[in-house]
């Protein structure tokens, strides 16, 4: 019988992230159709060149993954997905509040049924958020993925996108994900 989920932090540049791309790729363009196809059967964009990643796998498969991105290394993808946030990036940064943005959860169709990789991927992601000083932490997500983050100790409170502070105040407007 193949041994519990571990979850594994990993930097940019790192060989283990091949698993990482080729996970995304089979959930995000072959499952949900929601990238494009493409030769190399990998999804890398250029905020894995300065995010941390985590993965999961179970024995020596990979089954899931998250990325986080910190907002002191560069830009957030939720800037570009949802430009009405950017005032509100601007604005907590003013209040000199710390920035991360969650993204690129994904866990294998046949793995989801455990409910094992997701809840432990966010916890890690959540720690090291909090390991880094990280204040405000934003998550967007699509109407049609929303019961998997609910799964994980989320609550919709708008379709936008997620902004939460990790001492527990929700921000109007947002998608909040808070650790279980």
């Amino acid at each position: 019988m193949p041994s519990g989920v571990t979850v594994t932090q990993l930097m940019p540049g790192v060989p283990d992230l091949q698993h990482i791309y080729s996970l995304r790729y089979q959930v995000y363009a072959e499952e949900l159709r929601m990238q494009p196809q493409n030769i190399d059967r990998k999804l890398v964009d250029n905020y894995d060149d300065y995010s941390t990643s985590f993965l999961a796998k179970r024995g020596k498969t990979a089954v899931g993954t998250i990325r986080v991105t910190l907002a002191r290394n560069g830009p957030l993808e939720i800037a570009e997905l949802y430009p009405n946030w950017r005032l509100h990036l601007h604005d907590a940064r003013e209040r000199g509040e710390h920035l991360a943005q969650l993204g690129r959860f994904v866990v294998r169709t046949d793995e989801r049924h455990r409910k094992e990789a997701g809840p432990k991927l966010v916890r890690g992601a959540l720690e090291f958020c909090r390991a880094e000083g990280i204040t405000r932490l934003f998550f967007g997500a699509p109407l049609m993925q929303i019961k998997n983050y609910e799964r994980y100790g989320g609550y919709l409170v708008d379709d936008n996108a997620c902004f939460v502070s990790l001492n527990g105040e929700p921000l109007p407007s947002a998608y909040v994900l808070m650790a279980s």
